[in-house]
């Protein structure tokens, strides 16, 4: 295994076809692998550490049309036979905090109780990847979905108490927003929480409800895809990349830029309206 072996396989899996960033994916892993092998082989020296990757071109994040968020609310909706049913409707708030707020799903998953002020106008001290912290506005049209939330999330967690005393009121604030009963342990507040694959899997089931609505196909739903949808939005609103990175949480306003980026067609269309001199 050889630097310059590293570089032919990269090299060999372009030319079959395969993208630029799987391309990258695949270089990652074998960089990864340095550090277990030197573990295990004294003087091993990763051939793929200097090894470079394609250089990807940068695309506009997607992010969902207007018609396919309406979609989505109508498929996410409760009905009225389901509306006092406590999973439904904290499905519905998700949707709608997501696309509301633009955190990330493990920001998300981990927020507390604690973290959300009385007037329901903010969330505190919301940790970006990055270890820094935010603070998130919430829209006037998502507190009054929030609030029923929260007081049907209140009904239940008293429920759970009363029948079995497993939190102390101490514990309460350190519950996170968004709740599951599923292996609620004594003592153990966050126990409580969504797991990221539960998170994912009801955004997911969400998509292919609302897909059964449409008559044609919609873009393939996810948590991160509700965050893009919100980036753009704001900015479309602000035309400020710093407000949006803060927005974010993005520690590199670099990382917001490429929401700035824009496809061929609209540079040609641009070119086309600039009027010649």
């Amino acid at each position: 295994w050889t630097l310059q072996a590293t570089k032919d396989y990269i090299a060999h899996r372009l030319s079959v076809g395969e993208s630029g960033a799987t391309v990258s994916r695949r270089l990652a892993t074998l960089k990864h692998l340095g550090p277990t092998l030197a573990e295990r082989v004294p003087g091993f020296i990763n051939p793929a550490r200097e090894a470079r990757g394609p250089v990807l071109q940068q695309t506009k994040p997607q992010s969902l049309t207007d018609v396919e968020i309406d979609l989505l609310r109508q498929a996410a909706t409760p009905t009225s036979t389901e509306m006092d049913s406590f999973v439904n409707y904290r499905n519905y708030t998700l949707l709608e905090f997501l696309l509301s707020t633009g955190l990330r799903a493990d920001e998300a998953r981990r927020l507390k109780l604690k973290q959300v002020s009385t007037d329901l106008k903010w969330l505190r001290d919301v940790q970006t990847k990055g270890k820094k912290f935010r603070n998130v506005y919430l829209k006037e049209h998502l507190r009054p979905i929030f609030d029923k939330y929260l007081k049907k999330r209140e009904d239940l967690i008293h429920g759970l108490l009363a029948e079995k005393p497993l939190l102390q009121p101490e514990d309460l604030p350190l519950v996170p927003v968004f709740i599951s009963l599923r292996g609620v342990q004594y003592r153990n507040p966050n126990s409580l929480a969504l797991a990221p694959k539960t998170l994912w899997r009801i955004i997911s089931d969400i998509g292919e409800k609302a897909q059964a609505l449409s008559p044609t196909p919609l873009s393939s739903l996810h948590p991160h895809l509700l965050r893009h949808t919100f980036a753009l939005g704001l900015l479309e609103v602000s035309h400020d990349v710093r407000l949006v990175a803060q927005a974010l949480g993005h520690s590199d306003v670099r990382t917001t830029m490429r929401y700035t980026e824009r496809q061929d067609e609209e540079v040609a269309l641009a070119s086309e309206k600039k009027r010649e001199r």
